[in-house]
């Protein structure tokens, strides 16, 4: 094995142990596997005004706290790696408030900074985010209210539905199920029954959408081998014509990928705000 492969087997192992703390999100993106930090730095600092009196006595009057940006880097790894870059270069451009949430921790942040060397995978990448306000510290009615939006975003407009047939089925009736529940009256309310339906809801959800993502892989995972029977088969002079299914149903696959991947961001969060409505 080269010393690069080492390299790269131990930052692979060490996006794994973080791994293991939850997913990170980035509004609608997901990172996992090589693109997953080894460690995500909080904290900060805050203002005073201090003054100094004779004596050595001292007045102090704290004025706010002045969080630090939250920042991480890993790489880039996978066929849709470029495509994930594009989407994080997107939201440090359009300034849009969005969601960051691994382990216990949300934040409502703006992406300040990213940066990605494009070349053949993996690609390093930095990105910075300024941080908005800590959702874990919002009130119960601010909690309630971004769970009714999650419910809207699930509901109407949402990336399930412009999934193909295939994922369609096995996602399409439990997300939509998820949105109707965590909008219902007292779905947020701790003890509910309406609470237990929805908390129940949107963890099916979860599960449905990370069952069609694994359907998904398994049918792009011999793409790069069909390519080559085509590519072998053309340079003989044999019909193709057999391939046509197989590939078809990858590059439906293909445009699966991303939109399952950010149906995944929202469901995460839905879970995270019906969390906080039980604190």
């Amino acid at each position: 094995m080269s010393a690069n492969s080492d390299v790269l087997s131990a930052i692979t192992a060490t996006g794994q142990l973080f791994a293991g703390y939850g997913t990170v999100t980035l509004g609608p993106v997901q990172f996992y596997g090589m693109s997953l930090p080894t460690g995500i730095a909080i904290g900060g600092e805050q203002l005073m005004s201090v003054q100094r009196l004779p004596g050595g006595a001292r007045i102090i009057d704290v004025m706010a706290q002045d969080d630090d940006d939250i920042a991480w880097s890993g790489y880039l790894d996978g066929q849709f790696a470029s495509e994930i870059a594009r989407t994080l270069d997107k939201l440090r451009r359009s300034g849009q408030a969005v969601t960051l949430a691994w382990d216990v921790f949300s934040y409502q942040v703006v992406v300040c900074r990213f940066s990605c060397l494009i070349r053949h995978t993996p690609m390093p990448y930095r990105i910075a985010c300024t941080v908005i306000a800590d959702n874990t510290l919002v009130t119960g009615t601010t909690a309630v209210s971004m769970a009714l939006q999650v419910a809207a975003d699930l509901i109407d407009g949402n990336p399930v539905a412009a999934l193909g047939s295939v994922s369609q089925g096995i996602v399409g009736p439990s997300v939509t199920n998820a949105g109707i529940a965590a909008a219902a009256t007292n779905a947020t309310t701790v003890g509910s029954a309406a609470y237990s339906v929805a908390v129940g809801s949107v963890n099916t959800a979860a599960a449905a959408l990370q069952t069609a993502t694994m359907a998904t892989d398994a049918t792009l995972a011999p793409l790069g081998a069909s390519l080559l029977s085509v590519t072998q088969a053309a340079a003989t002079g044999l019909d193709t014509a057999g391939f046509s299914s197989e590939l078809s149903n990858a590059l439906a696959a293909c445009g699966d990928a991303a939109q399952l991947s950010a149906a995944q961001g929202y469901i995460i969060r839905a879970q995270q705000n019906l969390m906080r409505a039980s604190a």
